[in-house]
């Protein structure tokens, strides 16, 4: 019998899932049985909840796979750190973080009852994007398909592209920090008075009343890189962003997760005031938001293009399309 269990921890949605010889067992996220939405830390009771749905033993499990890689890209992060000299306070964020990821063998080993040194050598670190990409392909109907992930960041990644072909994943390009369609997306969604963590669906709903009278407005904030062999990729412009300083403040750990405001007064500057999330909701913030999602669509669509490129460059057959968001 072959038992993987895998985890997502310290992040929004805290969850675990547990296979059984190639079969879905059991999946649940921890805000369950907390009962505080998104709740970010370590999923304990998820993961004991999994191997009880599949009456399974803890020292059954071969493999323990963490959706992280904490030492994915450490030459970008070490050549931005230098080029761009990152706040003291972001670095001890990302540094703090680090070590309560790569400590999730005692996590896991609390949970379950069992050893620390019988965990620690059973664990499997998985980049954050394949994982996302992963969770999309491997069960889909296709045995050959494009994958595409879309987040605000994971392991210094914001956006990924794959062609998946039967049991593999082929990554054909990224965009890494600090450049991200989720970071847009949720400035807008703080900007139009909703600041709590997995608010951005209240944009989406709220797009349908209006009309994108603001899209040009926005569109320098997003740069599109030409359809070359680099192509599909973009930059934020940065003036109208925080994340990159080390001015917000996130909380990822034992309960809602928090981020402080992603956005800088530029944004007013470009847009008018913001919206306080009591007052009331406007026509102007109707149009912003429908502005918001159209101004999203423009890089997912060229990031999809120039893998249609890539793919014709290399004599490939067009595949199914699997694709997997994430906040």
């Amino acid at each position: 019998m072959a038992a993987v269990l895998g985890i997502s921890a310290y992040h929004g949605d805290a969850a675990a899932a547990l296979v059984v010889d190639g079969r879905l067992a059991g999946a649940v996220a921890e805000e369950r049985f907390t009962r505080v939405k998104h709740w970010a830390g370590f999923p304990s009771e998820a993961v004991r909840s999994c191997l009880d749905m599949a009456g399974l033993d803890p020292w059954a499990v071969e493999h323990f796979a963490v959706a992280r890689d904490p030492r994915a890209h450490l030459a970008k992060k070490a050549f931005y750190a230098l080029l761009h000299g990152p706040s003291i306070g972001l670095l001890r964020d990302r540094a703090r973080n680090r070590r309560r990821v790569s400590d999730a063998a005692t996590a896991l080993a609390d949970a379950l009852g069992l050893p620390v040194d019988h965990v620690r050598p059973r664990i499997q670190w998985v980049e954050h994007h394949p994982a996302h990409m992963a969770s999309a392909f491997f069960v889909s109907p296709w045995e050959e398909a494009a994958v595409c992930a879309l987040d605000g960041f994971g392991d210094f990644v914001s956006t990924s592209w794959a062609v998946g072909s039967g049991r593999r994943l082929k990554v054909m390009g990224r965009v890494h920090f600090p450049h991200s369609l989720g970071m847009f997306y949720l400035a807008l969604t703080q900007y139009l008075g909703f600041p709590r963590y997995g608010d951005e669906y209240k944009v989406m709903g709220l797009a349908a009343y209006g009309t994108p009278d603001f899209a040009e407005a926005l569109r320098p904030v997003i740069r599109l890189d030409d359809l070359n062999d680099n192509g599909g990729s973009f930059e934020l412009d940065l003036r109208y962003f925080r994340h990159h300083t080390g001015g917000v403040d996130m909380t990822w750990d034992g309960g809602e997760p928090v981020i402080g405001r992603v956005w800088t007064e530029e944004l007013e500057r470009l847009l008018g005031p913001a919206r306080r999330p009591e007052e009331p909701i406007e026509p102007r913030h109707e149009a912003i938001a429908a502005s918001a999602q159209r101004s999203s669509k423009r890089p997912r669509s060229t990031s999809s293009a120039a893998f249609t490129a890539a793919r014709g460059r290399a004599g490939w057959p067009s595949p199914g399309a699997a694709r997997s968001t994430a906040s």
